[in-house]
């Protein structure tokens, strides 16, 4: 069994479990403290296009690589906004506190072929 696919089990698995829906307030602000400069909101998901869940993972990995250089993620947790699964990733970029929105809809939940074949060769 590879750790790549260890890993994609471990993060569906905890991600899931940690599942919660994004409320009304949330929705339009979230209060992190002083520092946080940015928040997404259900109308302004980063748009993620991966068939499956390792190239969700990679995708949102090199949207924030490119936007935010040298950020650090504080925290991931996969909610709901309006029925659609979505990743809120809170990121510390220059000092200041962030959250980004990224609509996952079109992996989470989903095996894509490299999955399965990762899964087949154990």
């Amino acid at each position: 069994m590879s750790w790549r696919l260890v890993g994609v089990g471990v993060f569906s698995a905890v991600t899931a479990a940690c599942s919660t829906p994004l409320k009304n307030a949330d929705r339009q602000a979230v209060k992190l403290g002083p520092t946080h400069s940015a928040v997404n909101t259900c109308a302004t998901l980063v748009p993620i296009a991966a068939q499956t869940t390792a190239g969700g993972i990679a995708e949102e990995q090199a949207w924030l690589a490119r936007r935010y250089p040298g950020a650090i993620k504080l925290r991931e947790q996969v909610t709901d906004c309006d029925g659609r699964p979505v990743d809120r990733v809170t990121i510390r970029h220059e000092g200041k506190d962030m959250t980004i929105l990224f609509d996952i809809s079109s992996y989470f939940g989903k095996v894509g072929e490299d999955d399965l074949d990762d899964l087949l060769d154990g």
